[in-house]
């Protein structure tokens, strides 16, 4: 292969690369609260970023899918045109002390004080954390941090763009499984 079909092959793939395997900021939280417990450890299971371009790229490519052969794409396509950008980091609990006296890190604490978050929910028990974030636009939830530690998983969920219509349209989708997905039975009524 001579080198400008490289240059164009590599200029053509780009676009699909625009997602990033390593995402700094909830890197720092994952550290934080390991320094807040001794002894415990979490190995990295994967991480991801995906920004306006990545996610515009999904939003093209899950319009050209047809609904005979995935229905779920459409649903997925709602969904990402809602979203501005995603932060994923997964790692795996290798060790884990009693979690009743981790703090929220620091790092989300000075965005609740500077950047106008606030702590949705707060869960909190000797074996697992959730914790909640929120941030409002107009009175409306713009952005949402999401924590989860327990015995088996630490997972750190950053999502931007409009909540309030991915909700809409998640309850829409799904209003039958709404109940269940809560935890709620409804059968015995």
């Amino acid at each position: 292969m001579t080198r400008r079909p490289r240059t164009w092959l590599l200029l053509t793939l780009l676009p699909c690369l625009t997602g990033c395997l390593w995402t700094p900021e909830l890197s720092q939280i994952q550290g934080e609260i390991e320094r807040q417990l001794p002894g415990a450890q979490f190995e990295r299971d994967m991480g991801i970023s995906l920004g306006p371009l990545s996610l515009g790229l999904a939003r093209f490519a899950t319009g050209f899918i047809p609904v005979a052969v995935a229905p779920e794409a459409k649903e997925a396509h709602d969904y990402l045109q809602e979203v501005r950008r995603v932060q994923l980091a997964l790692y795996n609990t290798l060790a884990l002390p009693p979690l009743e006296e981790v703090r929220l890190p620091q790092h989300l604490r000075s965005r609740i004080v500077n950047e106008g978050w606030h702590l949705a929910v707060k869960k909190q028990t000797e074996a697992e954390l959730v914790w909640v974030l929120t941030r409002e636009e107009s009175g409306l939830i713009r952005d949402i941090y999401v924590i989860l530690l327990d015995r088996e998983h630490l997972a750190l969920v950053r999502v931007e763009g409009r909540m309030d219509q991915l909700l809409a349209k998640a309850m829409e989708n799904r209003a039958g499984e709404l109940p269940q997905m809560l935890g709620l039975d409804l059968s015995a009524r």
